[in-house]
């Protein structure tokens, strides 16, 4: 990848955003999207406050600081900013939850957001069409709200999650709620019927404690005790009515890979596929495989995991809807899938069906990543300053993508068009 990118050597991890831009989520205006990572401003924030949490939703991001700040910024067409407007947001605001509760984790969805509190409140605001607040009616709301909870006594939420379209939380006793579509089965209950309040799978006893829990598009997963996951949702591929045991042997041979000696580190779920990691730093995928989010060569969707072999062993796992990043433990940022919008940051390609070392950006030091459904956020420990010599085809790509003139794709024959274009 030629970036022409240079770096400072200074530790103040800063955050950075490119891919698609068009409601202002990668902190520019007048950007359909941008291979280039472009630095997030945060103007009111306190020097000595460090960023907790990056979380990108379908076009939204939210950014939480470790004194419980929360910012957010992108599209709020139904007011998934909760900021108190329907406008777009080109850079990050301040947002006050009532009282001046602190926020202690935040999750983006298609287009509403949750917060959980240092209480253990739970507030949502966004869209609501089918639910997804948990406020027992269907209006969207462009401030939070407290969701009322019908929890057992002495339970408590451990984790939230959001996906495109439902919401999902878990609690110390064990117990999985959700609300929202019920139309792909992503909550649970093996109905279709859409909740507009979070209710408890009761067809389901999860037993002993959820370690992760996490929504696609379609789907939700979760991870019992570091030792079995659930996968339920129903997609083109991926289809499960009910939560499910998955079997990640199936694939494997038994005397290399034995099932006592495998646990679960973390699971992230994209547009029908699912990333699984492991406590051996190892990466198992399976699901669709349109765009090469699978990494294996091809683009033949499949039932079962494989692993996928980087060379490298993975430390987190991030995706978006059809593209992955994966963070090793030698600090090398490895990406592939989806790249119409310049998520991948990758010049030669539209899709990527392998995975590619983004050499440049692992020189940046990066310490959090995050996906949003096309488009990336990431924290780096060294700041990325861009040249603005004439030759330099980011600079020429981004006066091109202003908004109403975005090409078809990304591909050699573009790129090789935009460096011949006077501007």
């Amino acid at each position: 990848m030629d970036t022409n990118l240079k770096s400072e050597n200074k530790d103040n991890r800063s955050l950075y955003c490119w891919g698609f831009g068009k409601y202002g989520q990668v902190g520019r205006e007048g950007i359909n999207y941008s291979i280039n990572p472009n630095k997030i401003i945060i103007s009111d924030i306190d020097l000595s406050d460090e960023i907790f949490m990056i979380n990108g939703g379908e076009f939204h991001n939210a950014i939480l600081t470790a004194n419980s700040k929360l910012y957010m910024f992108g599209k709020n067409s139904n007011g998934q900013l909760g900021l108190g407007d329907t406008l777009c947001t080109f850079s990050p605001s301040l947002l006050q939850l009532p009282n001046n509760r602190k926020v202690i984790k935040v999750a983006c969805g298609g287009e509403h957001t949750l917060a959980l509190t240092e209480e253990g409140n739970l507030f949502s605001w966004g869209l609501n069409i089918f639910g997804q607040l948990g406020l027992a009616h269907f209006s969207f709301k462009n401030t939070p709200n407290l969701v009322d909870l019908k929890l057992e006594e002495d339970e408590e939420i451990n984790d939230i999650a959001a996906g495109a379209q439902h919401s999902v939380f878990s609690t110390n006793n064990n117990n999985i709620y959700s609300c929202g579509c019920g139309k792909t089965y992503a909550l649970g209950n093996g109905k279709t019927d859409n909740l507009n309040v979070f209710t408890r799978i009761d067809e389901f006893n999860f037993n002993d404690e959820i370690d992760k829990l996490s929504c696609g598009v379609y789907h939700t997963a979760c991870i019992i005790k570091k030792e079995r996951v659930y996968l339920w949702g129903k997609g083109d591929i991926l289809q499960y009515e009910k939560p499910t045991l998955i079997n990640i042997y199936q694939n494997l041979s038994p005397t290399k890979n034995k099932r006592n000696e495998i646990t679960y580190k973390d699971i992230k779920i994209g547009d029908d596929f699912v990333l699984l990691l492991t406590y051996n730093d190892d990466l198992f995928l399976m699901g669709s495989n349109k765009s090469g989010q699978l990494g294996c060569k091809n683009y033949i969707s499949r039932k079962s995991f494989e692993k996928l072999d980087l060379n490298d062993k993975v430390k987190t796992i991030e995706c978006g809807y059809n593209y992955i990043y994966a963070f090793t433990n030698s600090k090398k940022i490895y990406c592939w899938g989806n790249n119409k919008f310049g998520q991948l940051s990758l010049t030669d390609c539209s899709l990527c069906n392998e995975p590619k070392f983004l050499e440049k950006l692992s020189s940046f030091s990066p310490y959090k990543l995050s996906c949003g459904a096309y488009h990336l956020l990431a924290i780096f420990s060294k700041t990325i300053e861009q040249e603005t010599n004439a030759d330099n085809l980011f600079e020429a790509y981004n006066k091109i993508i202003k908004v109403g003139s975005l090409p078809k794709i990304i591909d050699g024959t573009n790129l090789n068009a935009l460096k011949k274009q006077e501007f």
